[in-house]
């Protein structure tokens, strides 16, 4: 486990171990934890870290996590490799820009309309069936929901800056039509028809043409019974 100091030096900022979370003198100063594999069952009390921007206590064996939404500085946190069946709300975490739950148990997300400066989040291999909605998140540039059971593929207006999606092994037999906005794709797989459980048996004739940065599209695994005519934009 270790921690990391603000010295406001830009540059360097000295990261030091510790075994027991009390050793940690200037608890306002810490803007970095770390308890990753650790074995943690619980977390130790964090409290007195109010500007902590980055927190990591993936790779443990958590399946609850107190309040955090006292951390307003917080920028990324990293929850993956856990057994965790629920999330605290982060809602007011206004700062967020990374959220990480891959490999839990978690079944709903909370509310991230307040998460606007979020640029990635990454909640596969969980038991979800939806996504919350994600149309104020405006700055949001990597998504993966793979491996879930997500049934609705999610709307995705207003999400102009997305460049990846990851959505393979769910349950959702249409993509929404709001993808067609997203014209800055350019690692999906762009509608990422992957594996999906219910498997695809359509595929609207939307005008690919339009995604400029389109550098990768697989349809591979599927029962498709219609397919647009991709030889006009070679």
């Amino acid at each position: 486990m270790y921690y990391t100091i603000n010295n406001n030096n830009n540059k360097f900022k000295p990261s030091y171990l510790f075994i027991d979370i009390k050793e940690i003198k200037n608890k306002h100063n810490v803007i970095h934890l770390c308890f990753q594999n650790s074995n943690l069952k619980e977390i130790p009390n964090i409290t007195e870290f109010i500007n902590l921007k980055s927190l990591n206590i993936s790779h443990n064996n958590l399946t609850k996590l107190p309040h955090l939404s006292q951390f307003k500085k917080l920028n990324d946190i990293n929850l993956s490799y856990n057994k965790l069946v629920e999330l605290p709300d982060l809602s007011n975490c206004i700062n967020l820009d990374i959220i990480n739950i891959h490999d839990n148990k978690i079944t709903d997300l909370f509310d991230l309309s307040k998460l606007v400066n979020l640029k990635k989040i990454i909640c596969s291999s969980n038991l979800l069936t939806k996504l919350p909605n994600l149309s104020n998140c405006i700055n949001l540039e990597y998504i993966n929901f793979s491996n879930n059971n997500i049934y609705i593929f999610p709307n995705l207006i207003n999400l102009n800056k997305l460049q990846m999606i990851y959505s393979y092994c769910n349950s959702f037999t249409k993509a929404h039509k709001s993808i067609i906005q997203c014209k800055k794709l350019n690692y999906y797989k762009k509608y990422n028809i992957y594996k999906n459980i219910n498997i695809l048996s359509d595929l609207l004739n939307w005008n690919i043409n339009k995604y400029y940065y389109l550098h990768i599209m697989k349809y591979y695994k599927n029962k498709l019974i219609t397919l647009i005519n991709i030889l006009d934009y070679r």
